[in-house]
């Protein structure tokens, strides 16, 4: 993660304040924030169809992180299969 707390500190409320109707919708748009398209196109969230995993990042920690502050009962089944 970001080693300088107060830039963490500044993208956690940054990233906390995307909001959305549920968990997966606030995940997804603070995912469209964080990662450009083409990047997305190398990713999935656990690795599917020979993309990288991106739930072993960093930038998973980010998104979750703020979407529980949003929604606490957030996990990443409701982000997947909701």
């Amino acid at each position: 993660m970001l080693k300088n707390n107060s830039i963490r500190k500044k993208l956690h409320t940054h990233l906390t304040g995307i909001g959305g109707k549920d968990g997966r919708n606030i995940v997804r748009f603070i995912a469209k924030r964080l990662i450009s398209k083409e990047l997305g196109k190398h990713f999935s969230w656990f690795g599917q169809k020979s993309n990288r995993n991106l739930s072993v990042t960093n930038i998973e920690k980010a998104i979750m992180r703020a979407a529980k502050r949003e929604k606490p009962a957030i996990s990443e089944r409701d982000v997947v299969h909701n």
